[in-house]
């Protein structure tokens, strides 16, 4: 009954030992025995507070305090603070930040749709015509796996450029074996791309979007800085040629025609979102990159 009285009038252990060393003499209270009763007393207590209630006051204001809610409740402050610890809740302090950077927030928030969807994103990549590797084997713990003769002749490979967006995959260009990517083949690729996106969505090419490539200044379009070779920033490296990587797996190609049509099937099989959900991932991915610095992430 002391202790329920002295949890009631809102005081602690170290309190309570002293009023009743004062009352019955010295040493009459061990201050770690009265803890332990304060303990036991107060999960024995009937729950005088509705959690839900609780719960709901503080997601429909986070900054209201204890002392507010206790006197709303009409309830002692120590049963508040103490079904606030029993349903989770913890004190955080917000930050502090200058006016103008929660305008930009908001606006980037309500423009993040649009902005994804002007963006386009571009890269190439080799597709090699063995794409088996090695052959796993499932031998005993003690046992060496069997070696496999390296080829000294390097690899047939055809190299292919996708350009997309969230919608579509806009262009697609291959090369000839041997044939190098040179400036005027990029301009040429950008000037197909530009008309193909013109049919595609007019007001995306009259909107001049960022492109996630090199400098596109002649078409007026505006660029996207970025690290060299991010794998973790382009969505053609962490979404397009990812799932096409994939794809490619334990697949042998005799032909330059049969590396296109495995392109080609690899589009075909996509769902309709595929595009779209690439894209998405940049807010994130880019978020990353600015929490860490500039620095690349897992």
């Amino acid at each position: 009954a002391i202790f329920l009285l002295e949890i009631k009038m809102g005081r602690k252990a170290a309190e309570t030992t002293c009023n009743i060393d004062n009352a019955f003499g010295q040493g009459t209270a061990n201050e770690c025995t009265v803890l332990w009763w304060f303990k036991k007393s107060v999960s024995d207590l009937p729950s005088e507070v509705d959690n839900g209630k609780l719960r709901a006051i503080f997601k429909a204001d986070p900054l209201t305090t204890t002392w507010e809610v206790a006197e709303k409740l009409n309830i002692d402050h120590s049963m508040v603070t103490q079904h606030l610890k029993h349903i989770g809740k913890v004190k955080k302090l917000g930050k502090w930040v200058p006016p103008e950077q929660l305008q930009i927030k908001k606006k980037s928030s309500k423009n993040n749709d649009q902005f994804l969807d002007w963006t386009v994103t571009s890269n190439e990549k080799w597709i090699l015509y063995d794409n088996r590797g090695q052959p796993a084997q499932w031998l005993d713990q003690e046992a060496a796996p069997k070696h496999f003769p390296k080829l000294n002749l390097p690899p047939k490979k055809v190299t292919v450029t996708v350009w997309w967006f969230a919608a579509r995959l806009i262009h697609n260009c291959f090369l000839n074996p041997g044939e190098p990517i040179t400036s005027e083949k990029h301009a040429q690729q950008i000037n197909v791309k530009h008309r193909k996106l013109h049919h595609v969505q007019l007001a995306t090419v009259n909107r001049k979007g960022p492109i996630l490539h090199d400098s596109l200044k002649e078409l007026d379009y505006e660029v996207l800085p970025h690290p060299p070779y991010p794998p973790d920033l382009l969505p053609t490296s962490y979404h397009f040629f990812k799932h096409f990587n994939n794809f490619l797996q334990g697949k042998h190609f005799h032909t330059h025609q049969e590396a296109e049509n495995a392109f080609q099937d690899l589009i075909d099989s996509q769902r309709t979102d595929f595009y779209a959900t690439g894209i998405s991932k940049l807010i994130s991915c880019w978020q990353n990159c600015v929490d860490c610095n500039g620095s690349y992430f897992d």
